[in-house]
């Protein structure tokens, strides 16, 4: 079934105990769990959960409180209350609100499945009697559907899964909102009673497609007060399948100049929105690019490699040459990066497809900015966090202290002092410490002491002997005698 399942109670034990039930009764369940009703509720908003089962007494926000937010982001989540009440008192209220059922503390296994055997009767009645309004797209999907990678077919039969088979409408750009504020205020709006949704969310922007709406009706009902501190790009109406990449494509141009502009919204019909290539107008975006990551921003960042992008696309025909442009972009980026954080190493790009690069990029991105912000906070938290993997990983190689501490440009001095500030013992000590534990683990398993001597790196095996025992209290030789497996005759 593969439904996702939010559970909310304020008592630790009773979500445990719901989520063990919840595997049992269905393997492939996604399980959320939330300690109280404030963060069910943005849990919610932010994972769109099928069925939500709920702890009347919580604190911050009380079960039926948590549960009417919910219902009026997602009207299609399914409601089950936990009561320690057997009457149940709240019965009048939870039925206005829209529960589905209710079930009593304690709760055993039996009812929950006699429970859950009930909701999912009722979940497949919501979906023969209509689509859900709004369908995420997963990452993979909707980079090859922005890159025009897919065939009329296939975007076809996905978006026949989500119960959506017209084929004309508007997408959107969206940054300072969520999809749960568009689909809260849709809902209400008889204009959009036909209105079907598909997104995908990023760091910095949701990419939006509605069908069965065109771009008047979206710059009019995104033109309103209620949007003011948004930014929103409408693109080109698409009247066939293979026209969505052009309306994505032409929704982040605008969203751009909404960006730039300082506009609620910009859409295509009224501001024929064209970026014509320019070289010295791509280096000082890069520039900004490099800068903007420095300084640890992925908003920022993200925004003007889009930008970037955007302006690849529309100079360059070919997706091969556009290719090109981003691949010795992000070969320099990787350059120019990496040499400013410690200890921040990422694969190099590969060359492929646009979409490729460009998901590499925001990856790359992402890791680069959070690692900055990271050392913002302690100069030394990650990068010594970092050494410890690396040493647990190539302890064998016996590394130089010297050449650490001058990758990390400070003196040698400098670096003993801190590495043990952070690790609590001097760096020699740790990876003897790390090779030692290595040693046990291969003299158990049948490793002779020559064999285990060079693998974790000593050169002679009599002084690996002698730091065994003064770290151990016994040679390795009785240790792998008192470890050995024994052996049936």
């Amino acid at each position: 079934m593969g439904l996702k399942v939010l559970i909310a109670d304020d008592e630790y034990l009773e979500r445990d105990v719901l989520e063990l039930f919840l595997r049992k009764y269905d393997p492939t369940c996604r399980c959320l769990k939330a300690p109280n009703g404030k963060v069910a509720v943005e849990m919610a908003c932010e994972y769109h959960p099928d069925i939500c089962i709920l702890d009347i007494q919580m604190p911050l926000l009380d079960g039926l409180e948590c549960a009417k937010r919910i219902k009026e982001s997602l009207p299609d989540s399914l409601i089950l209350f936990i009561t320690a009440w057997s009457s149940f008192d709240y019965a009048q209220e939870a039925l206005r609100i829209g529960a589905s059922d209710y079930l009593v503390k304690p709760v055993d296994y039996d009812t929950f499945v006699d429970r859950m055997d009930s909701l999912m009767a009722k979940f497949r009645d919501s979906e023969e009697t209509g689509p859900n309004r709004a369908n995420q797209f997963t990452r993979e999907f909707f980079a090859s559907l922005k890159y025009g990678l897919l065939s009329e077919s296939s975007i076809e039969a996905c978006l026949d899964t989500f119960g959506i088979h017209g084929t004309r409408g508007v997408a959107l750009v969206l940054s300072g909102m969520d999809i749960a504020d568009i689909l809260c205020v849709t809902c209400a709006e008889e204009r959009f009673a036909a209105c079907r949704i598909c997104y995908f969310p990023s760091p910095d922007r949701t990419t939006v497609l509605m069908f069965s709406v065109d771009d008047l009706q979206a710059a009019d009902f995104f033109s309103q007060p209620r949007w003011k501190d948004c930014r929103i790009g409408v693109g080109r109406v698409f009247d066939t399948l293979l026209d969505i990449p052009r309306s994505i494509h032409t929704a982040s141009v605008c969203h751009t100049d909404a960006v730039h502009s300082s506009r609620q919204m910009t859409a295509f019909r009224f501001h024929a929105v064209s970026q014509a290539f320019d070289r010295a107008l791509l280096q000082k975006q890069y520039g900004d690019l490099v800068a903007a990551i420095a300084a640890g921003s992925a908003e920022n960042a993200r925004q003007i490699l889009h930008e970037m992008i955007d302006g690849i696309k529309d100079a360059v025909g070919d997706q091969r040459e556009g290719m090109r442009e981003l691949y010795e972009m992000a070969s320099a980026v990787h350059h120019d990066i990496e040499s400013r954080i410690p200890l921040f190493h990422r694969p190099k790009p590969e060359a492929g497809t646009m979409m490729e690069v460009e998901n590499y990029l925001m990856d790359y991105i992402d890791e680069a900015t959070k690692a900055i912000r990271q050392d913002h906070q302690d100069k030394y938290a990650r990068t010594f966090s970092m050494l410890r993997l690396y040493l647990d990983s190539h302890y064998m190689e016996n590394p130089s202290q010297e050449r650490i501490a001058e990758s990390m440009g400070i003196t040698g001095a400098y670096f003993c002092r801190l590495f043990k500030e952070y690790n609590g013992m001097t760096f020699s000590e740790y990876l003897t410490d790390v090779k030692m534990k290595r040693a046990q683990e291969m003299l158990r398993f049948g490793h002779t002491v020559q064999e285990t001597s060079d693998a974790i790196g000593f050169s002679d095996s009599n002084y690996f002997a002698r730091v065994f025992r003064q770290c151990f209290g016994c040679t390795p030789t009785e240790y792998r005698g008192d470890n050995m497996p024994l052996v049936k005759e």
